[in-house]
């Protein structure tokens, strides 16, 4: 697996969007904290999904922003990110930026604390159905 596959620890900003209140990033804090990674940073938007980014766009070129300026290895999203928000935010995001979403970041929890080999078969098919949409947007991309 790349970088860009699994989140191990390192520096993470973590970004929420809710559209009827201001976001709280307690929960997805502690997750990112439960994997091994140190917050550095946060980007929170209220206001509706957008299409492409999940935030809009210029909260998205925002959150690039903080990852640079924080020398931030990966960004979590509080919630669940579409495969094609997930390519549109890699391509923003500076080269090789991890991203992972709530749902990512509870798998790769899973995996480490996965003791028999039948729960480790379990969450790693867990995390290649996971999986299977993002990467078949990103190679439609490079095409």
């Amino acid at each position: 697996m790349n970088r860009r596959d699994r989140l191990e620890g390192g520096d993470v900003i973590v970004a929420a969007r809710d559209a009827d209140a201001t976001p709280d990033t307690t929960e997805i804090r502690r997750l990112a904290e439960a994997a091994g990674s140190d917050v550095v940073g946060e980007v929170t938007q209220r206001r509706t999904e957008d299409l492409r980014y999940n935030l809009g766009e210029g909260k998205a070129s925002e959150l690039a922003r903080v990852v640079t300026d924080c020398d931030a290895d990966a960004v979590v999203f509080d919630g669940e990110l579409s495969p094609g928000q997930y390519a549109d935010l890699l391509e923003l995001l500076p080269p090789g930026t991890t991203l992972a979403d709530r749902y990512r970041l509870v798998l790769d929890i899973f995996a480490d604390g996965a003791g028999s080999t039948a729960a480790t078969t379990q969450v790693r098919l867990a995390t290649l159905r996971y999986e299977l949409p993002r990467l078949e947007r990103m190679e439609g991309r490079q095409r």
